[in-house]
Parts: C-alpha cells; structure tokens; sequence
C-alpha cells in the first residue's frame, strides 16, 4: 500500500491507516500462508538524500519531527 513513497502522516490518516491494518489482520490471521506483513524501509534512503532525516531526536514523537512517517 506504500510501496517507495513518502506520505503524510496526521491523526486522521493514522487512525484510517491502523483501522485498515487491524482489519486486514483480523481477515487474513486464519490463512499464515496468504500473507506477510513487512517494510517500512524502503524510503529511508529516499528522506535520508532529502535531509528530512533527523537521527538525533531520539523523542519517539515522530509526528513533529521533519520526517512523520
């Protein structure tokens, strides 16, 4: 769903996106063979030759940080 692309990340997509996934999880969890759930890195490279990436800020507050994703 977010193959290699940098999205916005605010409450209402968040709570959109988590509602879809724990959906899809509760569908798919019977069938462990159909399905893997993994990523989540594949546009750190991308934000990483943007600047956007701040490694010092260890605050876990990702949705103030300049990369909210």
């Amino acid at each position: 769903m977010f193959g290699c692309g940098l999205y916005p990340s605010y409450q209402s997509i968040n709570d959109s996106i988590r509602l879809e996934a724990e959906q899809a999880v509760r569908r798919l969890r019977d069938h462990p063979s159909v399905v893997i759930f993994a990523g989540n890195n594949e546009d750190y490279q991308v934000a990483e030759s943007l600047g956007v990436m701040d490694y010092s800020d260890n605050s876990g507050d990702y949705m103030h940080t300049k990369f909210p994703a």
